[in-house]
């Protein structure tokens, strides 16, 4: 019963509104009683809803107990009450970390016409991970009833859902399965679950990467010690330590439960450890504290998880990329691959040897940082040939709040307070210039020469480029999901 797909199309199913001929998209059989497809598509056919073109089967009625909603993503499962013996499914592949320029094929009910049927669209390009959409943003348009469909890399394992169809522009979203894999293991039996693809998760380098180097990780434990003798941090640290001893680590300190003096750091599962310890004593507060005490402990489980979050950025790579820190300390003309302004806040926070600055606007994961320049924020960009002068009034717009003033002196006065600033460590400034900015005249190289000289203390310039791959040791989506997981859970409890 429920054997194995030999095509991606023969687990592919179409949703329709109940009582009405309204076709409205796809759905995936990933197990003999369970199929994944868009949240949106269960939504719009309403409840209950209709399955058709199962294997040996007219039509079915899904009834809305049995329709289970990801909460944050486009996501949802269809539980059938029994299983169907012609009816095949695909296997789960939860290797999508990556999957930029990967060539990929997509499998869904095409709703066109007067009559919907199975059909594969193949060898189409994966484009960049998009934070705001929580998934893949790829320049190709499915037809029409895609939205909820599969997307394989190999048969026949699913690696991605098919989220949104753009009505106009070449473009659809898909969502990679390692964003719910820990969401979607309840829904799939033991048996099924051991043959899906899933990542080494034991730790958070590969071959060829190096973990952070035995200098820093002791600083970041002085740092993470300062913090938890905190009186905000006494609940938070003791159950990172009793959390730790029932993983079968027993660590007297809170810091080495998260960075151990011998070993090495496997940071999901640093990650994971300062999620399950936040939650445990925020929920414990939340019946007995009062708001301000329960305030005091998320700020301070926040600033451990960025604290943590900087251990991503892997030290083969980062030496490769600044070509030493001493050379990235000067600030001169540095690259450093990233995909995202996440992987960038991380990695000039591992540089800068602070915590990262990001918090949570909607469902996206985004920078606070007020010292973060780019071009963007440049009225003529650039080429201007004033561009020193455009890039100096934008970081005195950043830090002073306010437009420089009519004197001639105000570029002496940024320097100035910029030294001021750096001395006290209060703040840091820098700037970041995505690669294809950069034109074959090394116009950038000279403008960054030319603001360096005129503000020494100017932190970095930055490049960001994937042309060596990531800096980061962890891959960036899954990075910005621990991210985003973290502070929607320290929500609840605000």
């Amino acid at each position: 019963m429920g054997e194995i797909a030999s095509h991606p199309r023969e687990a592919i199913v179409g949703i329709w509104k109940h009582g009405e001929d309204s076709f409205v998209g796809s759905a995936v059989f990933i197990a003999p009683q369970r199929l994944i497809t868009a949240r949106h598509v269960v939504d719009d056919a309403g409840s209950p809803l209709r399955l058709r073109l199962i294997a040996g089967q007219d039509r079915i009625t899904v009834q809305a107990g049995q329709v289970t909603r990801h909460p944050d993503l486009d996501i949802a499962v269809i539980s059938t009450e029994v299983a169907y013996p012609d009816q095949k499914h695909l296997l789960l592949d939860f290797r999508t970390h990556q999957l930029d320029g990967q060539s990929a094929d997509f499998h869904a009910i095409n709703g066109l016409g007067s009559t919907a049927a199975r059909e594969s669209r193949q060898k189409k390009s994966v484009g960049k991970f998009v934070e705001g959409k929580s998934g893949y943003l790829c320049d190709h348009q499915v037809p029409k009833g895609f939205s909820g469909g599969g997307v394989t890399r190999e048969s026949p394992y699913l690696a991605a859902v098919i989220v949104e169809r753009h009505q106009s522009e070449q473009q659809t979203v898909i969502i990679p399965l390692h964003l719910i894999q820990d969401w979607l293991q309840g829904f799939v039996p033991e048996s099924l679950w051991a043959q899906a693809r899933i990542p080494d998760r034991t730790s958070a380098t590969e071959p060829g990467q190096r973990a952070p180097s035995a200098a820093f990780a002791s600083e970041m434990r002085v740092q993470l010690r300062k913090l938890f003798g905190k009186t905000a941090a006494k609940e938070l640290a003791a159950e990172l330590v009793r959390l730790s001893a029932d993983d079968g680590r027993s660590e007297a300190a809170p810091e080495c439960c998260l960075i151990p003096e011998n070993g090495r750091v496997e940071l999901e599962k640093v990650l994971d450890l300062l999620h399950r310890a936040a939650n445990q004593v925020l929920e414990i507060q939340g019946e007995v504290s009062s708001s301000d005490r329960r305030r005091a402990t998320a700020e301070t489980a926040r600033e451990a998880f960025f604290l943590a979050v900087v251990l991503a950025v892997d030290e083969a790579r980062l030496e490769q990329a600044c070509i030493g820190e001493r050379r990235h300390a000067a600030a001169d003309y540095v690259e450093i691959p990233k995909s995202t302004e996440v992987g960038e806040e991380v990695t000039v926070a591992r540089i800068g040897r602070r915590r990262a600055d990001l918090e949570l606007a909607g469902d996206r994961v985004k920078l606070v940082s007020k010292q973060r320049l780019a071009p963007g924020d440049l009225e003529m960009g650039l080429m201007a040939p004033d561009a020193v002068k455009e890039v100096k009034r934008l970081i005195w717009h950043k830090l002073l709040k306010s437009a420089p003033p009519e004197s001639e002196d105000w570029q002496s006065q940024l320097a100035e307070t910029l030294k001021l600033r750096s001395q006290r460590k209060q703040e840091t400034c820098y700037i970041a210039i995505p690669r294809e900015t950069v034109d074959g005249t090394g116009r950038n190289q000279s403008l960054f020469r030319e603001l360096k000289k005129d503000l020494p203390e100017l932190n970095a310039f930055l490049i960001g480029t994937r042309e060596t791959g990531s800096v980061l040791a962890l891959g960036e989506s899954t990075l910005i999901a621990y991210i985003r997981e973290f502070l929607l859970m320290l929500e609840n409890y605000l």
